[in-house]
């Protein structure tokens, strides 16, 4: 079991390093849908592995594309609040709610 998690944690640090660098070049949105259909479609296939070997492989796969979720989907919320709210337009709305 703790060959599983290594394999998962391996994983999420590999994608963390390499999908920013991939959604720059391909475009956020784009990799972002890539990377949910993989999941699936890898989640799925794990289900129905012979070996640990393969199944510990489609864990480190799932992992890369999870990382390249959080890490691209987390970009995406920055970047659409960021637009949306300025310095000036954002100071009175945190001041009404640190009010509340």
């Amino acid at each position: 079991m703790a060959t599983v998690q290594a394999s998962y944690m391996s994983g999420l640090l590999v994608g963390s390093l390499i999908m920013g660098q991939l959604s720059d070049r391909f475009g956020r949105r784009t990799m972002c849908v890539m990377c949910a259909g993989a999941v699936a479609v890898v989640g799925i296939s794990a289900a129905f592995v012979e070996t640990y070997i393969q199944f510990l492989a489609l864990r480190f796969i799932i992992a890369v594309l999870c990382a390249g979720l959080m890490v691209i989907s987390f970009v995406l919320e920055v970047l659409t609040t960021r637009s949306l709210f300025t310095g000036a337009e954002l100071q009175p709305r945190l001041q009404t709610l640190t009010y509340m």
